[in-house]
């Protein structure tokens, strides 16, 4: 019954019309199996850094709290209200997902298929803990530093060099991608 139940529930999401705006996936798993909904498809790479760097001038202050109003929506000023503001996820009712949220749908990748827009996650451990940088370029060609956004206590929004896959507690963190992911021309296929 619980089956039949699971599938209903998708059918019944998928056939729910979106409200005009970028095209979105009505419902669709990504290779973690978590279910996403109402992920635009039309975000490109170029869009996410742009959108990242849209908190930098002036920097957003960090806090859990709180919210920033941008031409994207309204987003909460901790790290993964800003990573969701970056993918453009959905906004309400939290002002973007959680930390623990961002891992489960996206899909992970090793650390040589990481691309500009994707992010390194830590989903372990407390509110106070977890943390999720959005990756732009390797600083180094042994691959040991990259250059990152985030939003952090203490420093607000920053562009910096970051240790892989991050200074502190590196053992819980990972790579991931946004599902749904436009390409780019000219970009090279990447595992899906």
């Amino acid at each position: 019954m619980r089956v039949h139940l699971t599938i209903a529930a998708v059918l019944v999401c998928a056939a729910v019309t979106p409200a005009p705006g970028p095209p979105v996936v009505k419902a669709s798993f990504s290779n973690t199996g978590a279910l996403a909904l109402a992920i635009p498809t039309s975000t490109t790479r170029a869009e996410i850094i742009n959108r990242a760097r849209g908190w930098l001038a002036p920097s957003v202050p960090y806090s859990q709290d709180a919210f920033h109003t941008t031409p994207h929506g309204r987003y909460r000023t901790d790290c993964s209200g800003y990573v969701s503001m970056a993918w453009e996820l959905p906004t309400a009712p939290y002002g973007g997902t959680s930390t623990q949220g961002l891992a489960s749908l996206a899909d992970p990748v090793a650390k040589e298929d990481l691309r500009t827009g994707d992010a390194l996650i830590d989903a372990v451990g407390t509110n106070d803990t977890r943390h999720v940088a959005l990756f732009d370029q390797w600083a180094d060609a042994a691959r040991t530093e990259y250059w990152g956004y985030e939003q952090a206590s203490g420093t607000g929004t920053v562009y910096r060099k970051i240790r892989y896959p991050y200074d502190s507690t590196p053992q819980d963190y990972r790579p991931y991608r946004r599902p749904n992911l436009a390409r780019e021309s000219g970009e090279p296929q990447w595992p899906s």
